[in-house]
């Protein structure tokens, strides 16, 4: 079926920069094939979109007219497979692909999408969708401001890419987007830093627009924050604040702060019954609701591990 236009948009919580990433990158893609597409999200964008990402000057829009939805609009929803967190635009009957590193979903993708379900456990969705560049043959056609929004996806979804989650194919793909971007290593940490600035100077707001609400099990509680910055000791002489900005959301809470120059995550964990399960889970010992892991961690790490200690 042929269709007038598609959206490329992602989770209906909040847009970090992977996802940003993805939506730029895929819609961009098909508009090189000739395809009308539109990067779109109707969540907020998290503090991992940058002022620096948003220099870039390649949008996603926020904001659409109800007569630009056209039956013959499809969908394609990138960083999310989980339908109950699609967007609000997405009308699930309309989704001809979906491009995700969260795994869970992809049996119930694949029965529907065959092989235009692409869901795999990797370091970050923006790795999929440039390999997607690769095999089409447009790399040559991409430019170095979306390369850099790309080069941010990776490296926030990968922690510079010294997360666990990190696969060679993350890091060539890193690489070849420093070349393209004409950027180095001096960038990658400017990136970070200039995250951390915005996060310290509206905490609450950095906090509360990167809250995932999961389903509550023995291990976990339902509301899990994340931030990741260059330099975690600044910040958590902020306790206070991070506290009272859980608080408002959830009675019972966790905030994995992930610090990149250290190569550590600080679990903030206000329920000691799940400060128990998380110390038998990770091998960590919390001491004043706080428990210091000698790794980083990601939350989809996190939320995976705890999935598999029934």
């Amino acid at each position: 079926m042929n269709y007038d236009h598609i959206f490329v948009t992602a989770g209906a919580s909040y847009l970090d920069v992977d996802a940003y990433a993805c939506c730029v990158a895929c819609s961009e893609l098909l508009r090189l094939q000739g395809i009308a597409a539109t990067a779109f999200s109707s969540a907020k964008f998290n503090y991992s979109v940058s002022n620096c990402v948003l220099a870039q000057g390649k949008c996603v829009q926020t904001h659409l007219e109800p007569q630009k939805l056209l039956n013959s609009s499809a969908f394609i929803v990138v960083d999310v497979s989980d339908p109950q967190f699609f967007d609000l635009i997405v009308d699930e009957s309309k989704i001809i692909a979906v491009i995700d590193h969260h795994v869970g979903f992809e049996e119930y993708w694949m029965k529907r999408l065959g092989s235009s379900a692409h869901i795999e456990f990797i370091g970050a969705a923006v790795t999929l969708i440039f390999e997607e560049w690769m095999r089409l043959g447009f790399v040559s056609a991409l430019s170095k401001e979306t390369a850099k929004i790309m080069l941010a996806g990776i490296l926030d979804n990968t922690l510079n890419l010294s997360a666990a989650v990190t696969t060679q194919r993350d890091i060539d793909t890193k690489n070849k987007l420093c070349e393209i971007a004409d950027v180095g290593d001096d960038w990658c940490i400017a990136y970070f830093n200039e995250c951390q600035q915005f996060i310290e100077s509206d905490l609450k707001h950095a906090i509360q627009s990167d809250i995932k609400v999961i389903r509550e099990t023995k291990n976990l509680p339902a509301t899990i924050g994340q931030l990741t910055i260059w330099d975690a000791q600044s910040l958590l002489s902020k306790r206070d604040a991070i506290e009272s900005a859980m608080n408002e959301k959830s009675a019972s809470w966790l905030i994995n702060i992930i610090s990149i120059k250290d190569k550590k995550s600080y679990f903030l964990c206000n329920d000691r019954t799940y400060q128990h399960r998380i110390e038998a889970i990770f091998g960590v010992a919390f001491t004043d609701d706080v428990a210091i892991a000698e790794r980083m961690w990601l939350r989809k790490e996190i939320l995976k591990i705890c999935d598999y200690q029934k």
